[in-house]
């Protein structure tokens, strides 16, 4: 256990030093960004406000159909569902009973009845499913 680091003790062990020939890529940026911290500070402020700004412009969808062109075949089926049969996009709800084993109190089927049945269909809704049917 205690002979190689004796033998790396007495051996000399020389290190070779490499020359790299002058000044690198990174070298010159960061001596460009040294010499020049003071704009380059205001400048990325700035780049900073304008993208802030531009925040409230993103728009949060999950419309993935519209990200293609109307060529593209996918495209083209997708708005014929969506036009003539139920469409590709769903919505789903899940309403809790509010006590443990109250999935199965009648005044909460109840309640799910009348809500899947009310109100009607708005204007882009094809239809309406409800997954689970009360016995009856």
């Amino acid at each position: 256990m205690t002979f190689l680091p004796a033998l790396i003790a007495l051996v000399p062990l020389r290190v070779k030093t490499v020359d790299n020939g002058g000044s690198t890529i990174m070298a010159r940026l960061g001596d460009f960004v040294i010499a020049r911290r003071s704009p380059l500070l205001a400048l990325m402020g700035v780049i900073v406000v304008v993208f802030i700004a531009q925040i409230p412009r993103i728009e949060l969808d999950d419309r993935f159909v519209e990200y293609f062109d109307h060529t593209i075949p996918f495209r083209v089926d997708s708005d014929f569902a969506r036009e003539n049969l139920t469409g590709i996009y769903d919505v789903e709800f899940s309403i809790a009973a509010g006590e443990s084993g109250g999935i199965s109190n009648p005044q909460y089927l109840a309640d799910l009845e009348t809500g899947s049945r009310t109100p009607p269909l708005r204007r882009h809704q094809a239809r309406r499913v409800a997954l689970f049917q009360p016995p009856g």
